[in-house]
């Protein structure tokens, strides 16, 4: 009888802490912005993103897997380093796509958190409230900077 109840319990136990590592839905973690920028053309805004990407990862040229000025799109991947930390070493960077798409006078932002990379060279997904929250806010920190970036009229010299 005593083993009956372990075994149930036990079952019980890995069933209810194999739900809490199920990945959340790929929608909730994407960030999907489209920002006015009245008076700058879609060649400026495209320039600015461009220059955006070489600033902020390094090298645009390895990050960048698309670039058509004609159609106004910029499509890469980027990483950001230890978006989420454990405490004693343990920490995850996040991996995601990045889209910009841009018109005259707007532009649109996706960008969508494709896995974690741990400090132990795992792979994963991403499955937990908090870390979706700390997802979210460096992906919507990117999109920040993006706009800061691109708000900004340009002058000569």
């Amino acid at each position: 009888m005593i083993s009956r109840i372990a075994l149930v319990i036990l079952t019980a136990f890995l069933f209810v802490g194999c739900q809490g590592h199920r990945s959340l839905p790929k929608e909730q973690w994407t960030v999907t912005e489209v920002h006015e920028v009245p008076g700058q053309e879609k060649v400026a805004i495209y320039t600015a993103a461009r220059a955006w990407f070489a600033h902020t990862f390094r090298d645009s040229k390895s990050v960048l897997e698309v670039q058509d000025k004609d159609a106004g799109q910029l499509i890469g991947k980027g990483y950001i380093p230890k978006v989420l930390d454990w405490g004693l070493g343990a920490s995850a960077s996040l991996h995601f796509g990045i889209t910009i798409d841009v018109k005259d006078g707007k532009y649109r932002i996706v960008i969508e958190a494709l896995n974690f990379l741990t400090s132990t060279g795992t792979e994963r997904e991403v499955i937990g409230e908090s870390e979706l929250k700390a997802v979210m806010s460096a992906m919507k920190q990117l999109d920040a900077d993006l706009l800061s970036k691109i708000a900004v009229k340009k002058t000569d010299f």
